[in-house]
């Protein structure tokens, strides 16, 4: 069973930024709606292990209100069970083995609002769970969100070393009642802005913490948009 070390890496860093307003989120995540990329998915709780392999594609959504992308990911765990969420023109779907949920932005607005519940920022439906976390775009918006919210505490290494590659770093904790209740890490390449490996716990300390490492296998921003087009629309039976 392979194990999981999080914010245990090796690296030879040059300058550091501390604080919430000393650098710019593109300097990490860059600004290209456009990716498509493999990761590797290891989610760790109350002492159980799933490994998840996890095929992501995002692109611009023009003109739409609700998000500035539009994405399909899929996933495969280590029982071969197959999942896929698709957030496409206003339509969310999730297909979790042979079961599918659909909902619309135009009956179910208030799925799809972002809104802030007693000081917390509770993303949308198409915005949340593991998967959109595979999201380059949604993970830099969730970022800004609690930096703008004060909710959170940053460091920022902007050049070091991982595995032979230069790269930056971003170490966030979302704080709630001056508690931390998740701890966040991104690495990704210095000048291409790939990522490279995030690393999150939730619940740090707690019986119920959960530790989440995504390690991205290769990552394509020139994919095929109309092969991607082509499995959305099946999904949403178009």
């Amino acid at each position: 069973m392979k194990r999981l070390s999080l914010f245990v890496i090796l690296i030879i860093y040059v300058f550091v930024v501390y604080g919430n307003e000393n650098f710019s989120l593109n300097e990490v995540f860059g600004d290209d709606t456009s990716f498509s990329g493999k990761a590797e998915v290891t989610v760790k709780m109350l002492n159980k292990e799933q490994i998840q392999e996890a095929q992501i594609y995002s692109i611009t959504a023009n003109g739409d209100t609700l998000s500035d992308v539009n994405y399909l990911v899929e996933t495969i765990d280590d029982n071969g069970v197959k999942n896929s969420y698709v957030y496409y023109n206003g339509i969310y779907v999730m297909q979790a083995g042979n079961r599918t949920r659909r909902f619309n932005s135009t009956d179910n607005l208030k799925m799809f609002e972002d809104r802030n519940v007693r000081g917390r920022i509770i993303k949308g439906v198409h915005k949340t769970g593991l998967h959109s976390l595979l999201v380059p775009m949604f993970v830099k918006e969730l970022v800004l969100d609690l930096i703008e919210s004060g909710s959170s505490n940053c460091k920022y290494i902007r050049d070091s070393v991982y595995n032979g590659k230069d790269v930056s770093i971003l170490q966030v904790n979302e704080i709630l009642n001056n508690v931390v209740v998740r701890k966040m890490q991104f690495i990704t390449e210095k000048i291409s802005k790939n990522p490279v490996v995030y690393n999150i716990i939730t619940s740090p300390g707690a019986i119920g913490q959960m530790e989440i490492e995504m390690k991205f296998i290769s990552v394509d921003k020139n994919f095929n948009e109309e092969n991607m087009l082509l499995v959305v629309k099946s999904l949403l039976n178009e």
